[in-house]
């Protein structure tokens, strides 16, 4: 997810800004792959960065799995907007 913060500190500086200097770093739940899926499609509609982490096989969960996503660094009522309702780890 560092990477995604990292696109982002060189497409818009203003937004990395400030998530580099203070701006909240939470941590939500969704109950599925499908859910997760959707927060990745709501990411993409209302133009917010996001990154994806996939699993890389070693264990239970199949190589390729996205194991979680991140959205931002962007202002936080666009991010509100995809993550509102989902609820804290």
């Amino acid at each position: 997810c560092v990477l995604g913060a990292e696109h982002v500190r060189k497409s818009n500086p203003e937004w990395f800004s400030v998530w580099w200097t203070g701006q909240e770093k939470i941590v939500l739940k969704v109950a599925n792959l499908k859910e997760l899926e959707q927060v990745k499609q709501d990411a993409i509609e209302f133009d917010v960065p996001w990154s994806e982490v996939t699993d890389a096989g070693h264990t239970q969960i199949a190589s390729g799995t996205t194991t979680c996503i991140s959205i931002g660094p962007a202002p936080e009522e666009k991010i509100d907007k995809i993550t509102g309702d989902l609820k804290l780890l």
